[in-house]
């Protein structure tokens, strides 16, 4: 998060908002946990410094973590965890 210009634009993705329910732990009560996750094409040189936008929200996000999904047949996408800051 080294700046706010855009280093690539138009790169397709797949940005997922998603929630879980889980026991928490200390009172054993239901909690619902939010998360986003994103999906970027295998190559895409995108590190945990970086900031993600939604082009189409204009969302931002920042990147937790990255990680390669796994496949046997194909180069495989990249799986980003985000957390949004704005």
């Amino acid at each position: 998060m080294d700046s706010l210009t855009p280093v690539h634009t138009g790169i397709p993705a797949s940005v997922m908002e998603r929630s879980r329910v889980g026991i928490d732990a200390s009172t054993q009560n239901p909690q619902v946990y939010h998360y986003t996750v994103c999906r970027l094409p295998s190559g895409t040189d995108v590190t945990e410094t970086d900031l993600i936008l939604d082009e189409l929200t204009g969302k931002k996000y920042a990147i937790a973590a990255v990680s390669t999904l796994s496949s046997f047949v194909h180069v495989p996408d990249l799986r980003l965890d985000l957390n949004r800051v704005n």
